[in-house]
């Protein structure tokens, strides 16, 4: 075969390919538009952006069809992976608009720390108006909280206790108090014994503040008092894609004395052990 119908070879399956593309990218399109009508029906009945076990059931459909058809699983999952993110953004974009419906002024104490960052950028994505205040703001703390609809704490936990026996006083009847601590009986038995008339939710944000987006994050609420503004509250994170658990101050700490601190005593043993031994850390990664 000549090189000039080698060339002409190669570039008929070029074109073969490309043709391939464009059908590719029409039936993503395609998708994107059913997508935009998933997020409206969602948005008019109220339903959560993130449905684990849906996405779970999808991939899993998908890489046996995949199969079926001689495509690896992994590069089917890599696809849909990209796919379902996709789904999020755009479904966000759509199920936020009703979040902007009567803006709350929200104060963070601790707004200045990463998770206190985090979370003011999700208020504001959501129309809100947000203070953040640290420990060593100028701002008269108990005036700002006596003008915000939903005071948040979200200090370090050596600190918490003692904040919100000066906040809590000056939550107004019918607002929102809440906190971001890993424990939860003592901050929510403070926040009940130092507060009157308004709703008190203990909030447990099951992950760091490196992540970028709520969706597929687990978020704890142990309402203690009220109803009102548990359900403004739920139905925000779960718009934004978080995974909402319900639950009691008490079973909480026993929950996370397991997934939390038995992962830490987990690690500290580790550490120990590598100490003792002597063992030399950039040899052993060469093995990792």
């Amino acid at each position: 075969m000549t090189v000039k119908s080698t060339t002409m070879s190669l570039e008929k399956y070029r074109n073969q390919l490309d043709q391939i593309d464009l059908q590719l990218l029409e039936l993503i399109a395609k998708r994107q538009e059913v997508v935009e009508r998933v997020a409206d029906y969602k948005r008019s009945r109220g339903l959560p952006l993130f449905h684990r076990t849906r996405e779970q059931q999808l991939l899993e459909a998908r890489k046996e069809q995949g199969e079926a058809l001689g495509i690896e699983p992994d590069l089917v999952a890599m696809i849909f992976r990209q796919l379902i993110e996709r789904s999020h953004q755009v479904q966000d974009h759509i199920l936020q608009k009703d979040l902007a419906i009567n803006p709350k002024k929200i104060v963070i104490l601790g707004g200045k720390g990463r998770m206190g960052r985090f979370f003011d950028r999700i208020f504001r994505e959501c129309g809100h108006q947000v203070i953040p205040l640290d420990l060593d703001s100028k701002e008269d703390f108990a005036q700002v909280t006596a003008q915000s609809e939903v005071v948040i704490i979200s200090v370090p936990i050596n600190v918490t206790a003692e904040v919100i026996k000066s906040i809590a006083p000056h939550v107004q009847p019918g607002s929102l108090l809440m906190d971001f601590t890993s424990l939860k009986e003592e901050p929510v038995d403070l926040m009940l014994q130092h507060s009157k008339g308004c709703d008190v939710i203990g909030t447990h944000p099951m992950f760091g503040p490196t992540v970028k987006r709520l969706n597929r994050q687990t978020v704890v609420l142990c309402p203690a008092r009220g109803e009102k503004w548990l359900l403004w509250l739920k139905n925000l994170l779960e718009k934004k894609g978080a995974e909402v658990i319900e639950s009691n101050p008490k079973e909480h700490d026993a929950v996370m004395a397991v997934v939390q601190v038995l992962k830490h005593f987990e690690t500290m043993v580790m550490g120990k052990t590598i100490m003792d031994l002597g063992v030399d850390l950039k040899k052993t990664l060469r093995f990792t």
